[in-house]
């Protein structure tokens, strides 16, 4: 199948988005990332507990796992392998790409290197008029509310914080999330999830939270 890129038409790469390796080369080192952070959030019963169901094949939760990763795999190369994922992205192009209008950055790093902590966004452009830093999460069932959603809203917190950090002259504006939904195929829909300012304080709050109890020492992986 040839590789279609589905943000071709409105990339507008900017040279300052680095990815992990040059990220590292830049700094000189990578501290703990933010995935790690808010995993470690969770108590030790929880953490076992997703270990074992991502390493049943048959669980729900791992299965859901790997269309997700499909998903994502087509956002960023094109490269789709399945009608599944063919068809989250035409609901996305449908629902969602008409209001972006140009995309800076695909798959790149940040870091906070005053609050030592990194991550890898999905995506950075203009949404809706506005500098935007996004995610798209593909899950079974759509994520209505702050609390079914609030590791990726800590995630995405996390990233702006650093982002401008390291870019101050261009601040994000908004966060938006891309929740892609349904079990099965003909389910898929979509639900986007623009943050408050009183959403991103909360969140920022939260996460900080969290990597002052990792870097105590507080919480830890299993």
């Amino acid at each position: 199948m040839p590789k279609t890129t589905l943000f071709t038409e409105k990339l507008r790469e900017n040279d300052m988005y680095m990815t992990r390796a040059q990220l590292n080369k830049e700094y000189g080192y990578l501290p703990v990332s933010v995935t790690k952070v808010i995993l470690t959030s969770k108590n030790k019963r929880e953490q076992t507990k997703l270990k074992e169901l991502l390493r049943d094949p048959n669980s729900e939760m791992a299965k859901a796992t790997a269309k997700g990763r499909n998903v994502h795999k087509a956002f960023e190369t094109g490269i789709i392998e399945d009608d599944y994922t063919q068809k989250v992205l035409d609901v996305f192009k449908k629902d969602i790409l008409n209001d972006i209008d140009e995309v800076w950055a695909q798959e790149k790093s940040v870091i906070h290197d005053n609050h030592k902590y990194c991550g890898k966004f999905d995506g950075v452009g203009i949404y809706k008029g506005k500098l935007t830093l996004f995610d798209y999460k593909k899950t079974n069932k759509p994520k209505l509310t702050n609390s079914s959603m609030r590791n990726y809203l800590l995630q995405l917190c996390a990233y702006k914080k650093a982002h401008d950090s390291m870019y101050e002259d261009y601040r994000i504006e908004q966060i938006a999330l891309f929740n892609m939904y349904g079990k099965n195929i003909n389910d898929i829909a979509s639900n986007v999830k623009i943050l408050t300012p009183d959403e991103i304080d909360d969140n920022t709050s939260r996460f900080y939270g969290h990597l002052l109890d990792y870097s105590m020492g507080n919480k830890t992986l299993v």
